[in-house]
């Protein structure tokens, strides 16, 4: 039976939070032994055509993906999309998810991203049932949702067009007269308040939606959120704990409330649930990206220096200064994306992120950062060659802090793609592919870019490894029946290189 992801595509993404580099970090500075990303078995629950799935079973050969889906156009879509790319270690399923039991097998991820605040409350239990019985014993399971407190105001908006469009059954002339109302009220200005304002703002983001993502979310049959302690509750019924958000940012806590004898009786961050649900009510939160692992895990939340070893860092800071000084009692500063900056004299953290810096968006295993962080700044640091161990601690714990503000990306894998050019160029075969046929792409570090410019579209599709730079430039300039400079060549496929484009 044809669903509404058949008759409209749902606008399928690649999810960087979802990827088993990420989940098995999470799960290690937690204090668990997941299974390594280099050899796991993952399961995406909902997982449409493939667009989150397949670019990871294109990087991770060895590992096994599967993907269930009820949108058997879909499914087809996704099945095309992995043959096309000859992989042979990921299968995509016209499935419904109520028909998985225990015998479906064993995965040491499973992924249910936009699912389950959008089918009827039975599919949800049965969300909770397949992490239950299909989720191996150190594996961590991963489910995005909408939440309330924020959920209230997007379900305002949900009723107001759903009314509008009652009897409207067309799915396309729904979006239309959706979108056209929500248009007409964003830009209503009547009156001056603070209700009108947030009523503004809210129809603001429809109408920022790609029109198919709109009708599957706010105007889908199903939109149910959840208060966090409610769905945690579920989850306990099905014998899951709380492990951690996807990203581990969002988990940290606001300043302590004020003292006296006016001050509200808020929870400890030791109440952990608790903690959780009023950070939602103080942001305001309407969506969560929740990690699980089954009650018998033992979970440890001290986030010991020791977490690091074994997974790899990343940063985009890098030094203000051209030469910094590794020395003690010199304050270097560090600088990154959305105005980010850091200072410090540690003369380890100096280096290290001198280091991750010149790398980025490659990473580094932690050991090797101590051991060329200890080489960089051994004027500073010691005569000998050892590293006493309080330094190494001190560095992973404010590597570690640097995580928690987002200025430091962990990872349970290595980069799979290089910064330097070669002699012959190769993007990643999912880049080329994709680039066929739209402007937007899936890298290697599971993220979509945007590569606008024709001429560099065209390039990274001739970079397939057999062509050096002047065949390259020579193929190019016949396809677009232009001159085409050197210079521009190395340009584009330095920015591709950045971008996490470049296998090669």
């Amino acid at each position: 039976m044809p669903t509404s992801y058949d008759e409209v595509a749902y606008p399928s993404h690649s999810f960087a939070q979802t990827h088993p580099d990420r989940l098995g970090a999470m799960a290690t500075i937690f204090g668990m032994t997941p299974a390594p990303v280099e050899r796991c078995r993952v399961l995406e629950l909902g997982c449409g055509n493939g667009s989150n799935l397949i670019p990871m079973a294109l990087s991770l050969p060895d590992s096994r993906f599967v993907g269930v889906d009820l949108a058997a156009t879909q499914v087809e879509i996704g099945a095309a999309g992995a043959a096309a790319l000859e992989l042979k270690n990921i299968e995509i399923r016209h499935l419904d998810v109520m028909d998985i039991r225990r015998e479906f097998g064993e995965f040491d991820y499973i992924i249910a991203h936009g699912l389950y605040s959008w089918v009827p409350p039975a599919v949800r239990e049965q969300v909770f049932d397949v992490l239950r019985q299909n989720l191996a014993p150190n594996g961590v399971g991963y489910v995005s949702y909408n939440t309330f407190p924020g959920g209230h105001m997007r379900r305002l908006v949900r009723e107001i067009l759903l009314y509008h469009t009652r009897d409207i059954p067309d799915p396309k002339e729904r979006i239309r007269e959706s979108l056209s109302l929500a248009r007409y009220l964003s830009m209503w200005k009547h009156d001056q308040d603070n209700e009108r304002d947030l009523l503004r703002a809210e129809f603001a983001r429809v109408l920022g939606y790609d029109p198919s993502h709109f009708y599957h979310d706010d105007l889908a049959g199903i939109n149910s959120p959840v208060y966090f302690h409610e769905f945690m509750k579920q989850a306990s019924r099905h014998g899951l704990q709380y492990l951690a958000e996807a990203d581990f940012y969002e988990m940290q806590g606001p300043p302590a409330a004020p003292q006296g004898p006016e001050a509200p009786r808020l929870p400890s961050p030791g109440d952990l649930i608790e903690f959780e649900q009023y950070l939602d009510f103080l942001r305001c939160r309407r969506f969560r990206q929740t990690l699980l692992c089954h009650d018998g895990v033992t979970v440890d939340r001290t986030l010991g220096p020791a977490r690091l070893r074994g997974l790899y860092l990343a940063s985009p800071l890098r030094p203000v200064s051209q030469t910094p000084d590794f020395g003690y009692g010199k304050v270097e500063g560090f600088t990154g994306p959305k105005n980010s900056e850091i200072e410090t004299d540690f003369p380890a953290a100096k280096a290290a992120l001198t280091l991750l810096g010149g790398i980025y968006p490659s990473n580094m295993r932690f050991e090797d950062l101590l051991r060329r962080s200890r080489s960089l700044a051994a004027a500073g640091q010691t005569n000998g060659d050892d590293w006493p161990e309080q330094i190494a601690q001190e560095l992973a714990a404010m590597l570690l802090k640097m995580y928690a503000a987002n200025a430091v990306e962990i990872a349970a894998g290595p980069s799979r793609f290089t910064v330097e050019l070669s002699e012959r160029p190769q993007a990643s075969r999912l880049v080329r592919q994709q680039l066929e046929t739209g402007d937007v792409a899936v890298n290697l570090l599971h993220r979509q870019v945007e590569i606008p410019d024709a001429n560099a579209r065209l390039l990274l599709r001739l970079a397939d490894g057999t062509r050096d730079l002047a065949a390259l430039r020579c193929d190019l300039a016949a396809a677009l029946q232009a001159e085409i400079s050197e210079e521009d060549i190395i340009k584009n496929l330095r920015s591709a290189a950045h971008g996490a484009i470049l296998v090669a």
